[in-house]
């Protein structure tokens, strides 16, 4: 779709926005190679939300103060950063999250 755009406007570039679960990995490869640029949501990877637990899309940070506020509410402070299998996880804490009635949907730990 986006090719035939690009043609249809006959410009050398173009920006589309596609929904999550309507792009492939070669689209995108062949948007880029066309000058095509191509904003997609990053795709879900973890199994959580299919058991009913938290994903990282249901935090929502502050960059100012670069907090997380998990969905009971709780702002989560940034402690460290270690690296692990080549990526860099960031960790948070929250005092709290013990004793809240959703900790069962957030952690396995």
């Amino acid at each position: 779709m986006a090719q035939a755009a690009k043609a249809a406007l006959k410009t050398k570039k173009i920006d589309v926005i596609a929904d999550r679960g309507y792009f492939s990995s070669a689209e995108l490869l062949a948007c880029h190679e066309e000058g095509i640029t191509a904003t997609v949501p990053r795709p879900e990877t973890s199994g959580n939300r299919k058991k009913d637990m938290f994903v990282k899309a249901d935090f929502i940070y502050d960059a100012e103060a670069d907090t997380y506020t998990c969905p009971a509410g709780k702002v989560l402070s940034y402690r460290y950063t270690r690296e692990e299998k080549g990526l860099m996880h960031r960790h948070c804490w929250q005092n709290d999250c013990q004793f809240s009635r959703l900790k069962a949907r957030c952690t396995t730990g």
